[in-house]
């Protein structure tokens, strides 16, 4: 027992020190090589570490920060040249440039010359990869187009926070696009009003062609500045944050602030799909998606969050909109098959508008579904939540939409006035389809539901949960109430009410609201 015992301590003896030994041959070989930046290898076909007698950088995670930036140290050329030297038929390749140095002090960043695809000259780089951003402020001149299968993450966003009263991209935290002075012009800025800052693949304004039914486009954790820069004040800019007509499945938008774009009607937060669009677009951006966590504020006089005009995407879910007194619409909602989701508009003339076209575009509106849309204000009442556009607005209302097509089979949820704002939108939603208007006088915390079908028999098969509801049309929305005891007060004709403590003996379990006269009122039916 006691012979055992010492054999398997001298095993165990003789297994630390051939471990140790292992463990010193290994620094030592590796200690007589040099490496190619901070992700080199061991490269070598004999697959024994004891032997790596050569070592390169990985085709699968390059580090951009070793190779030149020019006399500007440009992040954009550095990347460029990450992408340019992998690795022939290198695909999905992370390109790291989180430890590129910015020229000078703080935490700015050049890309004078073109983009991390295209330098000016000779062919568009298109390989797939994920390039990772430093953070700071990133100067760009022109737009940048993503090629496809490329995602472009930041190191985060605030969403203009400060610290000390400094911007935190100021201070290196987040990743921001800054747009370059539109009116300084070539060559010093390429951007011109109507370009969008990214641009999830096409052409660019050089001719090149990124890709046209691309996929797997992405941008994460970024802010898009489209300032001028101007001294003392900047000013918003006619420009488009992030423009998506192109790219399709597994691509998407999320964490990204949006602000100071303004001035124009065409000044959009986010575009998906070309506008205008008739069926059968030869471009699109169909299930693309999910859009999710975006913060976008407004600068200038007209500025629109988001314009959807592509149908069968997956959707918008989680944005706020702050217009900052705009007198566009925060939200554009012109394509079938979509869902927004968890939106908070403030500071527009009005939160959603469904259908209400560019001119030439030939596109319904249907089968949308709108869920947990809020108001607010500080500064500029909303005058709609949600603006159904159509040929008949109601009296009352706030007038028709300037054009429109048809809409139908639209579900609203949860369309809530604020309880804590300065401003109440004046009305809940505005229907132009069927002329019916829902105010907020009567309606002050929203309304829970709201359905506008099809025509159907000289009508629209129509319903929601709010019994206050202002219709100049001949057909006023029926709603279905539930209490304890017979109503009492006036109903729009043709609801229904249900007492759940009904019986026999003259109380009655269901009610029909009935015209009377001038007036409406509840009539037992059983």
């Amino acid at each position: 027992m006691t012979t055992k015992t010492s054999l398997q301590r001298s095993s165990i003896l003789m297994g630390a020190m051939l471990v140790l030994l292992a463990y010193f041959s290994i620094t030592k070989a590796g200690a007589q090589v040099s490496y190619s930046g901070d992700n080199a290898i061991c490269y070598n076909s004999s697959g024994t570490a004891t032997n790596c007698s050569i070592q390169t950088y990985s085709p699968a995670f390059i580090d951009a920060s070793v190779f030149s930036g020019g006399t500007t140290n440009d992040v954009c050329l550095q990347i460029r040249s990450a992408l340019a030297n992998l690795p022939h038929g290198t695909v999905g390749a992370v390109i790291d440039a989180r430890g590129a140095t910015p020229p000078g002090s703080g935490y700015t960043f050049s890309c004078a010359n073109g983009t991390p695809w295209w330098g000016g000259s000779g062919s568009p780089i298109t390989t797939p990869a994920e390039i990772l951003l430093p953070a700071g402020q990133i100067n760009i001149t022109e737009p940048w187009v993503l090629p496809s299968g490329t995602r472009v993450m930041g190191a985060g966003v605030f969403g203009g926070a400060t610290e000390n009263g400094v911007p935190v991209t100021a201070n290196g935290y987040g990743t921001t696009l800054r747009a370059c002075d539109i009116s300084v012009g070539p060559p010093t800025c390429n951007l011109v009003a109507g370009n969008p800052i990214v641009q999830f693949g096409g052409t660019d304004k050089h001719g090149n062609n990124f890709c046209t039914a691309c996929m797997g486009i992405s941008a994460e954790y970024l802010t898009l500045d489209g300032a001028d820069n101007s001294t003392p004040n900047s000013f918003p800019q006619n420009l488009v944050g992030i423009l998506n007509q192109n790219a399709q499945n597994g691509s998407y938008v999320d964490q990204v602030t949006i602000t100071y774009i303004g001035g124009l009607v065409s000044d959009i937060g986010l575009q998906i799909g070309p506008a205008p669009c008739s069926v059968g677009c030869s471009v699109s951006a169909v299930n693309s998606g999910p859009y999710t966590n975006i913060f976008f504020t407004g600068k200038g006089s007209e500025s629109t969050c988001v314009a959807i005009y592509q149908s069968g995407t997956l959707g918008l879910h989680g944005i706020t909109c702050t217009g900052n007194g705009s007198s566009a619409p925060a939200i554009y909602l012109d394509a079938s098959n979509t869902t927004i989701e968890d939106a908070h508009i403030e500071d527009s003339s009005e939160g959603v508008v469904v259908g209400g076209l560019p001119s030439g575009s030939a596109q319904p509106a249907a089968s949308d579904t709108l869920i947990n849309i809020s108001a607010g204000g500080k500064i500029k009442q909303l005058t709609n939540i949600v603006h159904i556009c159509g040929a008949t607005p109601p009296s009352g209302g706030t007038g028709s939409c300037a054009e429109w097509n048809t809409v139908s089979d639209l579900s609203l949820v949860g369309i809530a006035n604020p309880q804590s704002q300065m401003y109440l939108a004046m009305n809940t939603i505005q229907d132009d389809v069927t002329a019916t208007l829902i105010p907020s006088t009567a309606n002050f915390y929203g309304v829970g539901l709201y359905g506008a079908g099809e025509s159907f028999a000289s009508g629209y098969t129509r319903f929601s949960t709010s019994p206050y509801i202002s219709s100049s049309g001949p057909n006023p929305v029926p709603s279905w109430g539930v209490g304890y005891g017979a109503p009492g007060s006036t109903c729009p004709v043709g609801s229904i009410f249900t007492n759940t403590q009904g019986s026999s003996g003259g109380n009655y379990t269901l009610y029909v609201c009935d015209k009377s006269g001038t007036s409406s009122v509840w009539n037992p039916v059983l």
